[in-house]
């Protein structure tokens, strides 16, 4: 690595911690799972004569690791995707610690999006102005382009742009492809 290289790295601290937190739920999980063998409510069984389906390391960390912390990923919103969202409230159905079943409470929770690509803020409909000019766009352009001409047609747009690229290049006429793997298949 050069001098200007800049890489964010995790101090000795956070990397510890993180690892004791990690290290402390595999701690509880299996310390939960031998007492429930014990007790008799151990989740893990498999049909006779059939294998498990998953693994067991695979059920324990579900049931005792991403079951703790689903609520904190899995949020569904029930808003537009803004500035700012409406998250829907919900709460363990069954045991408190173990249950993966979240039932909704009707109650909604008005947080700060981090997570969405709206940058321009056009879910945003600020005086309508957005949804008029879509609504206006799609009466004489279609939704997408994405697919190849064979399947999805030509627009008027698209061969509007297609005579002014030609034009500019000075060429009798010109192809217009959306960007990725479209390029390719229609092209070849």
């Amino acid at each position: 690595m050069g001098v200007d290289d800049h890489e964010d790295e995790l101090n000795i601290w956070t990397r510890l911690i993180v690892f004791m937190a990690y290290l402390f739920l595999l701690i509880v999980g299996y310390t939960r799972e031998v007492c429930s063998w014990f007790d008799g409510t151990c989740e893990i069984k498999s049909r006779p004569g059939y294998p498990p389906v998953v693994s067991q390391f695979e059920t324990f960390f579900v049931r005792y690791m991403y079951s703790r912390s689903i609520d904190c990923f899995n949020r569904p919103i029930c808003s537009n995707a803004g500035k700012r969202v409406e998250v829907m409230l919900r709460e363990r159905v069954g045991s408190q610690y173990v249950s993966r079943t979240l039932e909704p409470t009707g109650e909604t929770a008005n947080c700060l999006n981090l997570g969405s690509y709206n940058y321009l803020g056009f879910s945003e409909n600020e005086g309508g102005r957005i949804n008029d000019q879509v609504c206006r766009a799609l009466d004489y352009a279609p939704v997408s382009t994405c697919a190849s001409r064979l399947l999805g047609g030509s627009n008027v747009l698209q061969r509007r742009l297609e005579t002014l690229v030609a034009e500019f290049l000075g060429k009798d006429d010109a192809l217009v492809w959306g960007m990725g793997w479209g390029v390719n298949a229609t092209g070849i």
